[in-house]
């Protein structure tokens, strides 16, 4: 479930990379629509506590791509916690996963899988946010 849950989360991400560090990790279901395909920006977490978007700027209404929301439909079946409050990808107690966690467990072995050897949070950010350039300029 957790390789589920951070795929999920990476092709999220992949479909909007505009945002800083992961926030797919403070999405909560009420931000989301997967009618119109759009997530609304309103917090960030950092190490499992909720605050303000760090600018006003941060605070918007992302449009998601198709293979964003059919990940989030498939997702949404396969959990239980589904009520607008809360987390999209939640730990096994509903409560945020944890950044270094998540780094430790998930996407540093996955980079070292992928022959790109250890990453930190900056190099995956990088990362995501030049597929994304990529990605629009297409």
């Amino acid at each position: 479930m957790q390789f589920v849950q951070a795929h999920t989360a990476f092709d999220v991400r992949h479909d909007h990379l505009s945002l800083a560090a992961f926030p797919p990790l403070a999405l909560r279901w009420a931000v989301l629509d997967l009618e119109e395909g759009t997530l609304a920006v309103r917090e960030s977490v950092f190490e499992g506590k909720f605050q303000p978007t760090k600018t006003l700027k941060a605070v918007r209404t992302i449009p998601l791509g198709r293979h964003a929301v059919a990940a989030l439909k498939v997702h949404r079946e396969h959990v239980t916690r589904t009520a607008p409050e809360n987390l999209v990808f939640g730990n096994r107690s509903g409560k945020p996963l944890r950044e270094s966690k998540l780094l430790r467990n998930v996407l540093q072995p996955a980079a070292e899988r992928a022959g790109l050897g250890r990453v930190t949070w900056h190099q995956f950010a990088t990362f995501t946010r030049r597929c994304s350039t990529i990605s629009a300029c297409r």
